[in-house]
């Protein structure tokens, strides 16, 4: 009965953590998805603009003038006095978001584009450049997903480790007190008990998301 409490409540902990860890390592999937929505109401906002204004943003003007209106005697014909957008925010990663008018990928219209984790051009994965053209986010994307995965993973296995550990210890000392070799100590329920609660952890960190 006291092992069937025991077994439970270890359970119980790994449960709550791993769970837990989810929601640091969703974080970086979170400023991905918010670099994604920052450049659509960039776009959306600089598409106002171009019908209003019958031209792009210049370099110049870059997209502060979405946010800004200029003063009277310099504001373009057709701009909206409001402006085009309440708050022009940096990206997730503190950095300014980018834009060219004609684009280079988007050759015919104009592109927005963060530089990604690292803030600096080219890369890959979350250090790569995405922005207003189609499947730019997709390679961060599932590079999001595989570092959270393992993350994660190394996560749960530590915690399982640290959990198991003391468990084995004590395992290893009853078994050479009782007149066992060194290594017949080392072998036993007490080191399937360490590798139960590693792969239960594991376990959880794969099927955490589903429960509940």
């Amino acid at each position: 009965m006291r092992s069937i409490v025991m077994r439970t409540t270890i359970n119980a902990i790994i449960v709550l953590v791993c769970m837990t860890t989810h929601g640091f390592a969703s974080a970086t999937t979170s400023r991905l998805y918010k670099s994604e929505q920052d450049v659509r109401t960039l776009q959306a906002a600089t598409e106002m603009f171009i019908q209003d204004v019958g031209r792009c943003p210049s370099a110049s003007e870059g997209l502060a003038i979405l946010k800004t209106p200029p003063p009277g005697a310099t504001r373009p014909p057709g701009y909206k006095s409001t402006g085009y957008l309440r708050d022009l925010s940096l990206d997730p990663w503190d950095s300014e978001y980018q834009y060219i008018c004609p684009g280079k990928v988007n050759i015919d219209s104009f592109d927005i584009w963060t530089y990604g984790a690292d803030g600096i051009p080219g890369g890959d994965g979350l250090s790569s450049d995405f922005g207003n053209w189609p499947g730019s986010f997709d390679a961060a994307k599932a590079a999001a997903k595989m570092n959270n995965f393992l993350s994660l993973s190394l996560i749960a296995m530590v915690i399982g480790f640290i959990i198991g550990l003391p468990i084995y210890a004590t395992g290893v000392i009853l078994k050479k007190r009782r007149g066992s070799t060194m290594s017949a100590s080392l072998l036993g329920f007490h080191l399937g008990t360490l590798a139960y609660l590693i792969l239960i952890s594991l376990l959880v960190i794969l099927f955490g998301p589903y429960i509940g």
